[in-house]
């Protein structure tokens, strides 16, 4: 196929590529793509055009929207026809645009001999086994952007792998409460079936025939719970998965069937538990039943704080002295609340660091503005780097006679054969134009402090091997020249996969692959209202709005933000529902185990709302601890679970954006939900009067 550079328009604006857009005749492919039903696209309509799924979302372009593309000195208005999942340029980090045109369309650009010269190019797919072999064959041509195996485009994904493996942590986090949640609904009910039990085992009935009738009644309401959760499990399936892959295609061929064995590993488990969680009723005799399940004496000393040395109310007494005494008894309800709170925050502060700029210096040495000018910068890879110097020198005149000086660089990466040991790689090469190397971040060892000095990156050392102390071997033009590697550094610009040189290395634009944003450094240090307003005084001297600052610019880079956003709304919702079903289970389990205890509280003058409270209280202690375990946990293993996925991706020198608000607004709201829910369960303690003393022995 034949790629060609351009802009294209919607309602009359101008958008500038970040990478290079990518024109494509749907016959000539040379692999398959898919629309978002996943169905292959095959055929595409005169005058419409398919085009990637991230660069539609970002731009907030629909289908049936009207496009105008650009190229040369060709313009053409196409429909857009639908949006396309992409394996290979599909994922939002990498930031290539293909459109997709039927083979007459293309043609219109394809035949113009200046389009072809100054805008073509050819995708290659090559299947092989050995791709070390392949990758040193390629390395000697010339003039190639970008050389790939299929495992590092696999990296690309990993921002939306990040939403995928949440879910993933939340099913499995949802199994374990889930088990909770049973064993306290069970032994819930076998406590609130005391009486029956014991008057079953007065008359001669064994253990044995007791416990199946309640492993019965949980194979039923297993095999309900399944079979209901089975076909819920079809639509909602497809409903996260479509959230999670709108630029992948993802799926099973036994989508059901894995459903349904599902359903009957989950129904095996109950079973299982309920089997398990039973045993309790070998312990019951018949005279529980006449003492209300309850054994009569304590042969253990209560420890806990004393009535007679406290000032606190008598509600938060009882409560404060029950955590005290009994933790053992809540300890299941912190466990399962910390968790919960856990994941939402490990969410919430990974989507907090993609929506800032703290990813910025993994993108090159952080600058005020950056500038979305591919078409511009790409013209000067034929007038050479001094010409493009001098661009910039009359930029930045112009933008000081606006008020607004700077100094403006480039991350330029070049396309050269790079020797190590007797073997030849094909590795991309960064440089700053403008910028200098000492502004960069070494990882281990030390930055390049002359032209014979070189860093390399870990995609680099696990391909060769090479470590800190070799040198590895570049033609720059002249011959191949000796460099030292002196140190490694990280970097998410093209995923890791290159090499840092120094800043005055002897490139040419001969070799030049792929230039990034214009960055603007403003020499009189405005704030950050000044640089935004600045920004928007950009946007109206150049036309362009593909402006950003730096927190912007991170989150068009990594481009999943929303999704993360989305994610973590829901999984607080599903917290909340576990939260309030763990909340009225062990509230009612409370209730049952303490109904003497109330009875004799009401009927020494205790009245309804400081019985309530006392139960409140509780939920409100142990919530609390909760929270403050799962905020403090939240901050250390966000690092070392997150941090190894950008680590996939170029860097795990990942400074984590951890807001106050949402520490305090997330565990807040779960805390609410537990202690409103507690309070109306705890309402039922109304229905148990002093009168029920008389049922105690």
């Amino acid at each position: 196929n034949e790629p060609a550079d351009g802009e294209a328009f919607k309602l009359g604006e101008e958008i500038e590529f970040t990478n290079s857009g990518l024109l494509h005749s749907v016959d000539r492919l040379g692999i398959v793509l898919f629309d978002k039903d996943n169905d292959p696209i095959t055929e595409v309509n005169k005058g419409e055009v398919w085009i990637t799924a991230a660069f539609m979302r970002s731009h907030g372009f629909n289908e049936g929207d009207e496009i105008v593309i650009d190229v040369g000195e060709i313009e053409r208005t196409y429909m857009i026809a639908g949006r396309v999942k992409d394996a290979f340029l599909g994922s939002s980090f990498v930031g290539n645009t293909r459109f997709i045109l039927c083979d007459d369309d293309f043609n219109d650009f394809y035949e113009d001999p200046e389009i072809l010269r100054y805008h073509g190019g050819e995708n290659f797919y090559i299947k092989t086994d050995d791709t070390r072999s392949l990758n040193s064959k390629l390395s000697g041509l010339n003039n190639i952007n970008y050389s790939y195996p299929t495992s590092f485009i696999k990296k690309a994904y990993m921002m939306n792998l990040i939403v995928a493996m949440v879910v993933v942590i939340l099913s499995c986090c949802l199994m374990i409460v889930s088990g909770l949640v049973l064993r306290f609904s069970i032994n819930f009910s076998i406590s609130e079936d005391f009486r029956e039990i014991g008057v079953m085992k007065a008359i001669g009935i064994k253990n044995q025939k007791i416990r199946a009738l309640y492993i019965i009644k949980y194979v039923f309401i297993s095999l309900l719970g399944s079979i209901i959760g089975f076909f819920i499990s079809i639509p909602f399936g497809k409903m996260i998965l479509d959230t999670m892959t709108e630029d992948m295609v993802l799926g099973s061929d036994h989508g059901v069937l894995n459903n349904a064995i599902g359903a009957v590993i989950v129904a095996l488990i109950v079973i299982f538990s309920a089997y398990l969680s039973t045993k309790k009723i070998k312990k019951l005799s018949p005279i529980d039943a006449v003492r209300a399940g309850q054994t009569g004496e304590r042969f253990k000393k209560k420890k806990g704080i004393r009535l007679c040395k406290s000032k606190l109310r008598s509600s938060f007494f009882l409560a404060l002295n029950d955590v005290l005494s009994s933790p053992r008894r809540f300890i299941t309800i912190i466990i399962s609340f910390s968790l919960c709170t856990l994941f939402v925050l490990i969410m919430e502060n990974t989507a907090n660091t993609m929506n800032s700029d703290k990813l910025a210096p993994a993108f090159g040495p952080v600058r005020d503005v950056y500038i979305a000018a591919l078409e511009d910068a790409m013209r000067y890879k034929f007038k050479g780097k001094e010409a493009l110097l001098e661009h910039f020198d009359e930029m930045e005149e112009e933008y000081a006679n606006a008020g607004m000086p700077c100094e403006i660089s480039e991350i330029m990466f070049y396309s050269y054969q790079i020797e190590y040991e007797g073997e030849f790689y094909s590795f991309s090469a960064e440089q700053g134009l403008n910028i200098k190397t000492s502004e960069y971040e070494a990882s281990a060892g030390d930055l390049p402090q002359n032209k014979n000095e070189v860093c390399i990156s870990k995609q680099f050392e696990d391909l060769t091997g090479a470590k800190i102390g070799d040198t590895i071997k570049i033609d720059f033009g002249n011959g191949p020249e000796e460099l030292l590697i002196v140190g490694e550094y990280q970097s998410m610009n093209y995923l890791g996969k290159a090499i840092l040189l120094y800043e005055d290395a002897d490139t040419t634009f001969d070799h030049l692959s792929n230039p990034l944003n214009y960055r603007l450094k403003f020499t009189d240090s405005p704030d950050q209202k000044t640089i935004d307003e600045r920004i928007e005084k950009l946007k109206e001297m150049t036309g362009n709005s593909e402006i950003y600052n730096a927190k912007d610019f991170c989150v068009k880079q990594v481009e999943v933000y929303p999704i993360m956003e989305a994610v973590s709304k829901l999984l607080l919702l599903i917290v909340s529902l576990v939260v309030i079903l763990i909340t009225v289970l062990m509230e009612r389990s409370f209730i049952a185990d303490e109904k003497n205890e109330i009875a004799i509280l009401k009927a020494v003058g205790f009245k309804d709302r400081t019985v309530i409270k006392w139960h409140v209280i509780r939920f409100f202690i142990v919530s609390l601890v909760s929270m403050i375990i799962a905020v403090l946990l939240s901050v250390p293993i966000t690092d070392i679970t997150i941090s190894p996925i950008f680590g996939l991706m170029g860097t795990t020198n990942v400074d984590f954006n951890y807001d106050i608000t949402s520490f305090a607004v997330y565990p807040l709201v779960i805390l609410a939900v537990t202690i409103v829910t507690a309070t109306l369960t705890a309402l039922y303690t109304k229905k148990i009067v002093s009168r029920d003393t008389a049922s105690i022995e």
